[in-house]
Order: structure tokens, then C-alpha cells, then sequence
């Protein structure tokens, strides 16, 4: 990539959540044994797991839009468009769906 490009959201957002689930992983592998933990320290636990989980889940998500966008840089550019699109669109009167502009009546 050149240094010219903007910096791709998704880049950033995705390094930001890798960081913290990083931070999380360190602080799992910092608890002793079970055995020997409080019960104020488990919850602590199952609350640092579960944080570690939905960041999993959301650097799946985002490396996955990472790849189809890298894979296919076209379509992007499209979504992009249509959503712009539709962002100066006035809102659908309420029961009606709003259409893109490609989409025929």
C-alpha cells in the first residue's frame, strides 16, 4: 500500500480489537487455578471470557469483510456508492421499503 491511500477504517478498527483481545488472552493467562481463586476473581473471569469472545468473534467479521473487499475492490466501491445513495435519499414513508436508485419500481 502506498503512502498516499487513506487508511482503510477496517484496518484500524481491526488492529484496535486484535489489541484488546490480546490485553484479554494476558489477563486469562494471568489467573491461577481455579481451585485457588475467589469467587469475586471467577466472575472477574467468566466476565474477561466472555469479552474475549465477542472480540473473536468481531475480528472474524471484520477480517472476513477485510478479505472480500481486498479480493474484490470493485464491489466495494459500489456498496459504498449505493449507500451514499441512499443517504440522500428522503425516508421511506412508513410501510414502504426504500430502493436504490438501480432498482426498478
Amino acid at each position: 500500500m502506498s503512502d498516499d491511500k487513506a487508511v482503510n477504517p477496517l484496518r484500524v478498527a481491526l488492529q484496535h480489537i486484535e489489541e484488546q483481545l490480546d490485553d484479554r488472552v494476558d489477563a486469562l493467562n494471568d489467573a491461577g487455578p481455579s481451585s485457588e481463586e475467589s469467587t469475586a476473581d471467577l466472575i472477574h473471569l467468566e466476565e474477561t471470557l466472555s469479552s474475549a469472545q465477542d472480540k473473536a468473534k468481531k475480528l472474524v467479521t471484520l477480517r472476513l469483510k477485510l478479505d472480500e473487499e481486498e479480493a474484490n475492490p470493485a464491489a466495494e466501491t459500489v456498496r459504498h456508492e449505493e449507500h451514499e445513495a441512499h443517504d440522500d435519499a428522503p425516508p421511506a414513508a412508513p410501510g414502504e421499503t426504500r430502493r436504490s436508485p438501480e432498482t426498478p419500481s
